[in-house]
C-alpha cells in the first residue's frame, strides 16, 4: 500500500528557484516511504547557505510539517488541516510565527509558497516564496 505522503507530494519533489530576482531555492526528497525532506537556502558565491530545513513526515494518520530555520529556536510543528491534488495547508496550533503554511502549485506550473503571521503587535503578515521548477531530482 502507498502512502499518503508518497502519493499527494509527488508534485512538489525537485528543485525549485524563485522567479522573483533572488538566488533562493527549494528542495525536496523522498526520504523513505513516510518522509519527504526539504531545504531552502540561498547561493552565495556558488554555494549553499542553507536557511531553513522542512520535512513533511506522515505519522498516526496525519500529515505534519516540521520546520527547523535559521530564525527559528527549535522545531516548529504544522499539521495538515487541508490536502488536494495541487495543495496542501498546515497549521501551527501554537500560534508561532508561522500559523499557516501553504504550498500551491499553480496552472502554469509555479509554486507558491506563503506563511501567514503575527507581528509582536498583534498584526497578521504574510511572507510569499514564488517558486519555479528546475530539476525534478534533487542535486547534490
Amino acid at each position: 500500500m502507498e502512502a499518503k505522503i508518497t502519493k499527494n507530494f509527488h508534485w512538489l519533489l525537485g528543485v525549485w528557484k524563485a522567479r522573483d530576482g533572488r538566488s533562493m531555492y527549494e528542495e525536496w526528497w523522498q526520504k523513505d516511504e513516510c518522509t519527504i525532506d526539504g531545504f531552502r537556502y540561498i547561493l552565495k558565491h556558488g554555494e549553499k547557505a542553507a536557511q531553513e530545513k522542512f520535512r513533511l513526515l506522515e505519522r498516526g494518520g496525519a500529515i505534519y510539517y516540521l520546520l527547523i530555520g535559521s530564525n527559528t529556536t527549535g522545531l516548529i510543528e504544522l499539521k495538515m488541516n487541508f490536502l488536494d491534488e495541487t495543495m496542501a495547508v498546515f497549521e501551527n496550533p501554537a500560534k508561532t510565527f508561522p500559523i499557516f503554511v501553504r504550498y500551491k502549485l499553480k496552472p502554469n506550473g509555479h509554486l507558491e509558497v506563503i506563511a501567514d503571521g503575527l507581528r509582536k503587535d498583534g498584526k497578521s503578515y504574510r511572507v510569499q516564496y514564488p517558486f519555479e521548477k528546475v530539476s525534478g531530482i534533487r542535486e547534490s
